[in-house]
C-alpha cells in the first residue's frame, strides 16, 4: 500500500535543471567521439590523434557536426574517406 499523501495532490515528476541536462549532453557527446577516434584508428591504422583530425575535417568539408559524425562511425559503421 502506498503511504498517504496530505491534500491528495500528486507530486509532480523532478525535472532536471537545464544546466545539468546539458552538461549530460556535453559529457556524452565527448563519449561518442572518443569511441569514433578509437573506431577509426583501429580501422584504418591511424593514431587516436590522426583520426581525430580526420574525423574533424571531414564533419567542417561536409559542414555536419562533430557529435554526429562520431555517431554515425560509432553507430552505422561509416568510415569517413582520408584525403
Amino acid at each position: 500500500m502506498r503511504p498517504h499523501r496530505r491534500g491528495g495532490r500528486q507530486r509532480r515528476p523532478r525535472r532536471r535543471p537545464p544546466a545539468l541536462a546539458a552538461v549530460r549532453v556535453v559529457r556524452l557527446s565527448g563519449v561518442v567521439i572518443e569511441q569514433a577516434k578509437g573506431v577509426l584508428a583501429e580501422r584504418n591504422g591511424l593514431s587516436v590523434e590522426a583520426a581525430f583530425d580526420a574525423l574533424r575535417l571531414y564533419a567542417r568539408d561536409q559542414n555536419i557536426k562533430l557529435t554526429d559524425l562520431a555517431v554515425t562511425v560509432v553507430h552505422n559503421n561509416f568510415n569517413p574517406r582520408f584525403p
